[in-house]
């Protein structure tokens, strides 16, 4: 998946600082929680107030600003990210056999 337009656009409004990319990972992932604990009922207050696919909707955005952020620290990220993934798989992997 190619997230160049976006990094662009973000940068454009951004500027060069990578600050506010990384930053915005802490923000998408504090919605994770905030919609984990709306669908658990965790907030007696609030009560149930999430589904199973809002988390999943705020997990997705976690790993498409990620991807984004990612684009300020390598210079081809989806290459870098599948190799990342690869390595990952293969120490599955071994700690399976």
């Amino acid at each position: 998946m190619r997230f160049w337009a976006v990094w662009d656009a973000l940068r454009e409004h951004q500027g060069p600082d990578p600050s506010p990319r990384l930053m915005k990972i802490g923000e998408e992932f504090g919605e994770v929680v905030q919609a984990f604990i709306g669908f658990k009922g965790y907030n007696k207050r609030k009560g149930f107030t999430h589904s199973a696919k809002d988390v999943a909707d705020e997990l997705c955005d976690v790993i498409i600003t990620a991807h984004v952020a990612l684009h300020d620290w390598v210079e081809n990220p989806e290459e870098y990210f599948a190799n990342h993934v690869r390595k990952i798989q293969m120490r599955v992997k071994e700690k399976g056999s």
